[in-house]
This record gives structure tokens, sequence and C-alpha cells, in this order.
């Protein structure tokens, strides 16, 4: 996989960098990954570039200090970095977040009310605490899983109703209602197959305000095989009226 563009530095403090395709645009792109992302990480990064290179989009997939450390900075660090990178930029907004990468979206659209975001595009949004029994540790760090964790975040992945506990079945309806503070555009894609759901929320989904839901019919975590690839860019291409 191969990518034309550039790097940058979007934060000079924590030394953080981010990918662009250096299209001229009005609209930026930001694709926001899960727990081990890095830049070319995900299936459909190629696919995505060749769209926005298509439709004249910019395309930013940015490093966060969690990347790939995410046992170690915590979720709020995220919302750090995805805050200062949109601080740096001047067009219109549309989040993709895969994964962990949706919690990302929602914990910062919760907490920023910024006019330059149009759309919110939430793939594989899944529970990391309903997916798997979790053991209670309690040193401040320990290895689990061949990951160091910092035991704050180990709690905040894996502990219900902690501050990523956003997907799980098991919460109420009142909670989904109150997923959209500001009214942002979202758009849930949902795999039909997706590997690390437990329970299905496709109901409850239906009660965040100004969403709509597409669901990808045997669709994976990652969307790994080309059609189901084709199928999200296609509701993208529909949801921007391209």
């Amino acid at each position: 996989m191969r990518l034309k563009g550039s790097i940058f530095k979007y934060d000079a403090i924590n030394n953080l960098i981010a990918f662009s395709n250096n299209t001229k645009s009005k609209i930026t792109i930001i694709l926001i990954g899960g727990l081990d992302h890095n830049l070319l990480s995900l299936p459909y990064t190629y696919n995505l570039y060749k769209f926005c290179k298509k439709y004249k989009l910019e395309l930013i997939i940015p490093q966060f200090r969690s990347h790939p450390h995410f046992g170690i900075h915590d979720i709020n660090d995220d919302i750090e970095d995805l805050d200062t990178l949109l601080k740096s930029l001047h067009n219109n907004i549309i989040l993709i977040g895969n994964s962990t990468g949706c919690q990302d979206i929602l914990l910062y659209i919760n907490k920023f009310n910024n006019k330059k975001i149009i759309k919110c595009f939430l793939q594989a949004p899944v529970s990391d605490t309903e997916y798997k029994e979790y053991p209670n540790i309690k040193n401040e760090y320990f290895n689990f899983n061949d990951v160091i964790y910092k035991k704050s975040r180990y709690d905040s992945l894996y502990q219900k109703y902690n501050i990523e506990d956003i997907f799980s079945s098991y919460l109420e309806i009142n909670h989904f209602k109150n997923l959209n503070k500001f009214n942002y555009q979202l758009i849930f894609i949902i795999s039909e197959n997706d590997e690390y759901v437990i329970k299905s929320i496709n109901k409850k989904l239906k009660y965040v305000p100004n969403s709509k839901i597409y669901i990808i019919k045997n669709g994976d975590h990652f969307l790994t095989a080309k059609k189901y690839q084709k199928l999200f860019l296609n509701f993208i291409k529909s949801e921007m009226k391209l």
C-alpha cells in the first residue's frame, strides 16, 4: 500500500504527526483508527485515499499518543490530540472512526460544539467492555496479553459503565438518547458479522438523535474484503451527495 502526500507535525509539544494527501479542498476527511492503529493499518485506507483523490477531498490520518501505546495513554489524551489537530485546520470536517475511534469521536463531539464538523461516520462501533471478561488487576502498571497497561486506561476500556463503555448492549435506552449532545450528523456503519460484537445494539442506536444506520451484510469488523469497502465508500458518497 502506497499513499502519496506529506507528513506534517500538528502537535509540537507531544511530537505528533499526521498524513495528508495534499488535496486542496473545502472539506477534510479525518480517519481515526482504533487500538493498535497506525497510518496504514486499516484494510480500506488505500481505497479511502483513492476515493478522496477522485472527489477532490483532503484526507488526513493522524497519529495520537495512544497509537500504538493505547495501554498507557488514555482516551482523554485522544480527545485532546483530536482537538489540537482540528484547531490547526480551517476546512469543514468529516470524521471517520473505526472501532475505538468511534468512542474517540463520540466523546469529542459531546465535549466540544465544533461548527467545522459537518458529519461523523462511525464504522464498527463495538464494546471493548462486553467483548471479553477481563481480570481485576490492581497494579498501577502491568503487562496483560502482551500489552503494557496503566491501570486507569485498563479500567477505562474494560470496566462496566466507565468512560469508554459506550456501545454495550446492557446500557439503557436513555444512554443512547444522550449520545449526541450538540446534534451532530451521525452515521453508524454496522458490519453484520462483526467478530467483536457479542450482542447487537442496532435497535438501541436508533435512539441516538440525528443519526442514521447502515448495515453491511456479512461484513466484518475491519471491512477486509473489497466488496465491503465499496459499500462503505458508497454510503459515504451518498451521505456527502457527491
